[in-house]
Formats: structure tokens, C-alpha cells, sequence
């Protein structure tokens, strides 16, 4: 009933582990069986809503999260089955934990050869205009006035960089989620949201300015003398 419902939906809501909470009713059923067996008429042949259930479709925040919901969840009497596929999650929560691990170890080290990489280029120009820098000095330019487009220069390659690579990579993950997803079967993870690639986007823009601006500094500091 509607009352039972709601509370359960209070019951769930209440243990702070809950992100998002839908029911589905036997008409919603309905809808949704004859949607996926749109192509096969025969399946589709006296099925009423009456013979369907209504159902509680739940997300929490982390997997860690779901063992404990569903303990709550089996728990009510008017729950006839609680469908939790337990070993697709402690897959997917053991490949994400040693995803995070490679990732980090990936990102610390790309990190450190794009510093590197920003100091070798800036400083490489820096020494092929060491003519065109000793006149602006005898012109009376100043130090930030010389300094500056070297600076410039590898916030710009850094920004430039991190564009590239987000553009391909969230091309990849377009052209390969729907395979990936497939495999997944009732576990929506993919696409990804576009909001969460733009946040992605954002703070690998902000990382890239620190780190090409990092590059650029120690360049100017070891190879531009003024």
C-alpha cells in the first residue's frame, strides 16, 4: 500500500546511506516489460499489470552502503524479494579500490613529467632567446615584463593539454559504455553524468595551471638569470 511505502521510504532515508529512492508501480511495470520485449510479440501475449510486482528501486552512495540496506530491507513484511546482486558488487568494489590505488600511482607520476616536461620546453626557448632577452634588457624592460610570457606559456600548455585529454578520453567512454553497461546488466553506472565529467574537466583545469605554472617557474628561476 501507499502507507507501507512511505514508510519504508522514511526507514531508508533515515539511515543516511540512501541517494536516491523510485518506486515502480505494476502499471510502471508493465511499461517497462513491454518496452524491453518491444521486438518479441509472443512475450507480450496476456501479460497484465495484475501479474506484475511493484518493486523499490534503490541507490546508495557507496557499495559499502548496500549490505546494510538491504539487512533493513529484508526485514519488512511486505517485502516478498529483495534482489541484490552481491557478487557483481564486491567485484566492482574490489576492481575500484585497485583502480584508485594504479590511478593515483598513475596521476603522481604523469605529474611529475609534466613538470619536467613544461621545464625542459620553457627552458629550451629560454636559451634560444637569450639574445632577444639580453636586448629587451639593455631597452629597459623589466623582470616580470621578460619573465612573464615564459610563465604564460606553461599555464598554457598545461591548459592546453588537459583540454586534449579530456576530450579523447570522454570520447572513449561514450563509444564504450553501452558495451560496458550491457555487461553490467541492472546496475546503472554508465554514461557518465555530463555534470560530473564537466566537475572532472574543472579540476583537472585548475590541477593543470598549479602544475604548468609550476613547470614554467622553475624554469624561469634556473635558466632566465636577470
Amino acid at each position: 500500500t501507499t502507507t507501507d511505502v512511505e514508510a519504508i521510504q522514511n526507514s531508508l532515508w533515515q539511515t543516511n546511506r540512501v541517494t536516491e529512492l523510485k518506486y515502480v508501480s505494476k502499471e510502471d511495470a508493465l511499461e517497462i516489460y513491454r518496452e524491453r520485449n518491444k521486438n518479441n510479440p509472443v512475450l507480450l501475449e496476456l501479460v497484465t499489470a495484475n501479474i506484475l510486482p511493484s518493486s523499490l528501486e534503490i541507490a546508495t552512495i557507496s557499495p559499502q552502503d548496500l549490505t546494510p540496506i538491504v539487512e533493513i530491507i529484508r526485514k519488512e513484511p511486505v517485502i516478498e524479494e529483495v534482489v541484490y546482486p552481491e557478487d557483481v558488487v564486491k567485484t566492482l568494489a574490489s576492481a575500484a579500490r585497485v583502480i584508485r590505488v594504479v590511478g593515483i600511482s598513475a596521476v603522481s607520476f604523469l605529474l611529475l613529467f609534466a613538470i619536467l616536461a613544461v621545464l625542459m620546453i620553457v627552458g629550451f626557448k629560454i636559451r634560444v632567446q637569450r639574445t632577444e632577452i639580453e636586448t629587451m634588457k639593455l631597452l629597459g624592460a623589466s623582470k616580470w615584463f621578460i619573465r612573464s610570457p615564459y610563465l604564460l606559456e606553461g599555464i598554457f600548455y598545461g591548459f592546453i593539454g588537459v583540454l586534449i585529454s579530456w576530450i579523447f578520453t570522454y570520447g572513449i567512454m561514450w563509444y564504450v559504455s553501452p558495451f560496458i553497461q550491457n555487461a553490467l546488466g541492472e546496475l546503472r553506472l554508465l554514461p557518465a553524468p555530463p555534470l560530473a565529467m564537466l566537475a572532472i574537466l574543472g579540476v583537472e583545469v585548475l590541477l593543470s595551471l598549479i602544475v604548468g605554472g609550476i613547470g614554467s617557474y622553475a624554469a624561469v628561476r634556473r635558466y632566465l638569470r636577470l
